[in-house]
């Protein structure tokens, strides 16, 4: 069983990308896309994180950024001869944008790399898909182990969606994190506001998922699990850049969780700190910290302890 903590350590098995900002006038085609900077959590959140493994041939400006946040970036190794992950993002007047990814070294993560991040001490592990799917199906395997044999959370990002990703969630997840297109890529079929988000996160219980949350952009998000269904509604805000959103809505769902928070008021609380993401430009720039998500949305951060243990799986 879990219980609460003024501070939590997150293990992150994930990606670190250079993005590249473009405004458009109109935007061709807007959609979700995959955003992978949770690895990088204001010191102030009250969450430790850690980098067993990422593979970048990092520049100076990404890890000057996640060290000022007190981010442990001394396993991160630079691959010779590998490029690093490139994002492009165009991003139009509302705020919507769309992304196109370049894995570059990101996709060198293997087995090896696995087993050694779980040397590290961790309360909860977070999982994007953003590295090769034989990495992320012994990163899950692992999570099982340690969960097990103590009180590991496991988080899994499934952005982008890999092929054959219903066998990834079919051995079991924790805790499963997707938006509404990535749903609807799960599940066969659209998924598209915050009622359809509240149906296909129950969907996603018998896909495999022991917990699963599904965001609805503006419109919020829903969770589904053993203890039931709740839509928490977004947060009224002024968008100019929804880029960072979806990591911000992570990286705070993971401290949240495992700083003991039940999961609505946890559901609650990464809705608010993404919505006040998307009212800046960038995306580790974008993060907020807690009184600026308080000041905005009127949520408490951390948000409260459950007041009975909240269970790990």
């Amino acid at each position: 069983m879990h219980t609460s903590r003024s501070t939590c350590r997150l293990l992150a098995s994930t990606s670190i990308h250079i993005h590249y900002f473009n405004d458009l006038f109109k935007s061709p085609l807007v959609g979700p896309g995959s955003f992978r900077d949770e690895t990088f959590l204001p010191k102030t959140w009250g969450a430790r994180l850690l980098f067993p493994f990422l593979f970048e041939a990092v520049r100076l400006m990404e890890r000057t950024g996640l060290d000022a946040e007190s981010v442990d970036t001394s396993a991160v190794r630079q691959v010779p001869g590998t490029a690093s992950g490139l994002a492009l993002i165009p991003v139009d007047p509302s705020g919507e944008n769309m992304v196109t990814v370049a894995a570059g070294a990101n996709e060198t993560v293997g087995d090896e790399e696995v087993r050694s991040a779980f040397a590290h001490p961790a309360d909860v592990l977070i999982i994007s898909a953003e590295i090769p799917a034989p990495a992320i199906s012994a990163a899950l395997s692992q999570a099982r182990e340690a969960h097990q044999a103590g009180t590991l959370i496991c988080l899994l990002n499934l952005a982008p969606v890999p092929p054959r990703a219903g066998d990834l969630l079919a051995v079991g997840v924790g805790w499963l994190v997707v938006n509404e297109i990535e749903a609807a890529a799960v599940l066969g079929h659209p998924v598209s506001g915050l009622g359809d988000a509240a149906a296909a996160a129950g969907d996603l219980l018998a896909a495999g998922a022991t917990r699963a949350v599904v965001t609805a952009g503006a419109a919020g998000a829903a969770y589904a699990g053993p203890d039931g269904t709740v839509a928490v509604p977004g947060f009224p805000v002024r968008a100019v850049d929804s880029v960072g959103a979806g990591d911000t809505f992570v990286g705070a769902l993971a401290t949240a969780i495992g700083a003991g928070a039940d999961p609505e008021s946890a559901v609650r609380a990464a809705s608010a700190a993404a919505a006040v993401a998307t009212t800046r430009r960038g995306t580790q720039a974008a993060m907020p910290h807690p009184a600026e998500i308080t000041a905005l949305t009127k949520v408490s951060w951390p948000p409260s302890p459950s007041a009975t243990p909240n269970p790990t799986t």
